[in-house]
C-alpha cells in the first residue's frame, strides 16, 4: 500500500513538473513579427529600453525594414505583420485604399512632441490650450487650430515678443541692393586651398 502511494506521489510530481515546464516555456517564448517602419521611427525601435519592454512585457521582437510612409501604405504588404508610418496622411491614404483598420488592430501610437519655451507654455495654459498632468504638458491641437483660423495673433494671448521683428520692420530699401551685391560676390568667388589652413579667394 505504501509503495502504491509513493508511485502516485511520483506521478503527481512528474505531471506538475510537465505542466510547469510547458507554462514556463510559453512564458519565455518570444514571437517575432515583421513589418515596414517609417524612417522617423527607427531610432525609437533601436532603443534598447524599448526593445526590452517589447521582449519582456509583450514577448515580441521586431524584424523591420525601413520604408517611406506613403510607399508602405500603397505597396503590396503581403507577408508583413504590421505597418508603422510616421504621419496622419499615410493613415488616411491607407484608409482610402483598404478601409479603416479596426481599433483592435491599432496597437501602438507615438505622440507628436513639441519643443518650446516656458513663456509660450504658460500663455497656452492661460488659453486652456495646454494642460499639465503628472509633470507632462499636453496640447489640444484642435483648440489651437481653431485659434489660428480665427486670426488670433501671439500678441493677443500675451506674447507680443513673438509678433515683433518681422522682415518688414528690420529691412530697409537699400538692403535689397546690398543683398544682391553680396550674393553676386559670394557666388562669383572660388576658394583655393594652398596649404593646410591657408586659403586664397579668386573673383571671376
Amino acid at each position: 500500500m505504501k509503495t502504491k502511494w509513493i508511485g502516485l506521489l511520483l506521478l503527481l510530481v512528474v505531471a506538475l513538473g510537465a505542466v510547469g515546464y510547458v507554462w514556463f516555456s510559453d512564458a519565455l517564448q518570444v514571437t517575432e513579427i515583421k513589418g515596414y517602419v517609417g524612417g522617423e521611427k527607427i531610432g525609437l525601435l533601436e532603443d534598447e529600453a524599448v526593445q526590452d519592454i517589447l521582449r519582456d512585457r509583450y514577448k515580441l521582437s521586431l524584424d523591420y525594414a525601413r520604408e517611406g510612409s506613403i510607399e508602405m501604405v500603397t505597396m503590396d504588404s503581403s507577408g508583413q505583420n504590421f505597418l508603422f508610418p510616421s504621419n496622419q496622411t499615410a493613415l488616411e491614404l491607407y484608409e482610402q485604399n483598404f478601409g479603416a483598420p479596426q481599433a483592435s488592430e491599432i496597437i501602438f501610437n507615438t505622440p507628436i512632441v513639441l519643443y518650446t519655451h516656458t513663456a509660450v507654455v504658460d500663455a497656452l495654459k492661460a488659453q486652456n490650450i495646454a494642460q499639465e498632468s503628472g509633470g507632462i504638458t499636453t496640447e489640444d491641437m484642435e483648440a489651437r487650430t481653431e485659434l489660428i483660423e480665427s486670426g488670433t495673433e501671439w500678441a493677443d494671448i500675451g506674447l507680443p515678443q513673438l509678433a515683433m521683428h518681422s522682415s518688414y520692420e528690420t529691412a530697409g530699401c537699400a538692403d535689397i541692393d546690398f543683398m544682391i551685391e553680396g550674393l553676386a560676390a559670394f557666388y562669383s568667388t572660388s576658394i583655393e586651398a594652398e596649404a593646410d589652413g591657408a586659403f586664397v579667394l579668386h573673383r571671376s
